[in-house]
């Protein structure tokens, strides 16, 4: 909120400056509201992404452990399909 403040206060600043300055003063004012606003959500995201790769984290081995039961899976499927083509 202090950070859209100070933009607010640079944009009145150049108020009567040319065009192409007030409206980039205008612009990152309005940038700084924006990340204002969205601030408390940027928080929340983090906290939940956070979150989100402890618990990852305590599943590697059972994320590792079905990988390797689908590649014995795979390679039975594939034997059997050997042995199919070979009757045929």
């Amino acid at each position: 909120a202090q950070l859209a403040k100070s933009f607010d206060t640079i944009s009145a600043t150049f108020k009567d400056s040319p065009p192409h300055v007030r409206s980039a003063a205008d612009g990152l004012s309005a940038l700084s509201r924006t990340v204002s606003e969205r601030d408390a959500q940027l928080a929340t995201l983090l906290r939940n992404s956070k979150q989100l790769t402890k618990t990852l984290a305590g599943k590697k081995s059972s994320f590792e452990t079905l990988l390797e039961d689908g590649n014995l899976l795979l390679g039975e499927i594939r034997a059997r399909r050997d042995s199919i083509h070979l009757l045929l």
